[in-house]
């Protein structure tokens, strides 16, 4: 990060963390990201039927911090073997 800072240009930086870890992108964003002017943080997740609930907690420390949520869905064909994503309907019942 600080040789992205030195180099000047507008970056942003996906952390990752296993769930038990998730103070630690807090820290990171505060300690490392806020201070420098061109740095924005987003939170990092691996999309996946299997992990929704890390996926839940992924999502709402993103909310909290005012940070995007970041997920690379189907990067590879086998992938899909996974299951990681599924949508289900709610609300208007259509």
């Amino acid at each position: 990060m600080r040789a992205l800072d030195d180099a000047g240009p507008r970056f942003v930086y996906a952390v990752c963390r296993h769930p038990a870890d998730l103070a630690l992108v807090t820290e990171v964003k505060k300690n490392l990201l806020d201070p420098l002017p061109l740095a924005s943080a987003q939170v990092a997740v691996h999309a996946g039927m299997s992990v929704r609930n890390e996926l839940r907690q992924c999502r709402e420390l993103a909310r909290d911090l005012g940070v995007m949520l970041n997920s690379h869905v189907l990067e590879h064909r086998d992938d899909r073997r996974d299951d990681p994503i599924r949508a289900r309907r709610t609300g208007s019942g259509r």
